[in-house]
């Protein structure tokens, strides 16, 4: 499980230092996309535990009925979500504290009131790596208690 992890923190490093610099104006911090990408690794191999025992009731073949997707993403929705708007407001802090031209190139909302394009990159770059890592979860599962 270490190198999983260690694997997806490496890769989310390179990820986010990409993307960051290639969506807004201003270089994401070398500093900044690694700690944004150790507190994801950490988030990872938490949301993997948490999925393997929400999920883990559905390996039962005993139970002969078919599993629909909808039953697997009801038991882990809430996890996912709270960690996707816990990894926002921690990776905004982040951005906050090591990455400040960045940082003031992020709004929540613009002078109208709405939300701000900068702050939809933001929280789109963030969502796609956990995007995956949920699929990742569900798809194989429902595969294989379809059975």
């Amino acid at each position: 499980m270490v190198k999983f992890v260690g694997a997806w923190a490496f890769f989310l490093f390179i990820y986010f230092k990409i993307f960051f610099d290639a969506a807004f104006y201003e270089d994401i911090s070398i500093v900044a996309s690694l700690l944004i990408s150790i507190v994801f690794g950490f988030s990872i191999y938490f949301l993997s535990e948490v999925y393997e025992v929400r999920l883990l009731k559905f390996y039962d073949f005993s139970n002969q009925k078919p599993v629909k997707i909808r039953q697997l993403v009801k038991e882990t929705l809430w996890p996912f979500l709270g960690m996707c708007v816990g990894s926002i407001v921690v990776s905004r802090l982040i951005l906050f504290g090591f990455s400040k031209k960045l940082s003031h190139d992020i709004d929540l909302f613009d002078r109208d009131w709405g939300v701000d394009e900068s702050f939809i990159y933001f929280t789109f770059i963030i969502l796609v790596p956990f995007l995956i890592h949920y699929s990742m979860n569900i798809f194989p599962t429902y595969k294989e208690t379809k059975r």
